[in-house]
């Protein structure tokens, strides 16, 4: 994943274990200098046999409060795939409230 984004020009860093605070595996800033202030996007990638959605998303929620953003995914590798045939998976709500209104382009969550 971090080679994959990397070669597309994203400034993807590696994070640290930490416990119960863990901030997930790799981070992504908004920022084009690629600086880890403020918002980013968090990453908690899986290499597994067996997929646990309810398990991975409850794992994110927390990351995603631990890390103070907005802007998560889950991305699980398929077996014997490369990295562009992965899952992206997300909880609905992390989906409507932070990655649907980017497309809106401006439209309010009204109309």
């Amino acid at each position: 994943i971090m080679v994959d984004l990397r070669e597309h020009g994203y400034h993807a860093h590696r994070l640290a274990l930490r416990g119960g605070l863990d901030e997930g595996d790799i981070a992504i800033p908004s920022h084009p200098d690629g600086e880890l202030d403020g918002q980013h996007v968090i990453i908690q990638a899986k290499d597994v046999g067996r997929l646990q959605l309810s398990l991975f998303c409850d794992e994110l929620i927390v990351q995603m409060q631990n890390a103070q953003t907005s802007f998560a995914a889950i991305v699980a590798k398929r077996r014997r795939k490369g990295v562009e045939e992965a899952y992206v998976i997300l909880p609905w709500k992390e989906f409507r409230d932070a990655w649907l209104p980017l497309t809106q382009k401006g439209a309010s969550k009204d109309s």
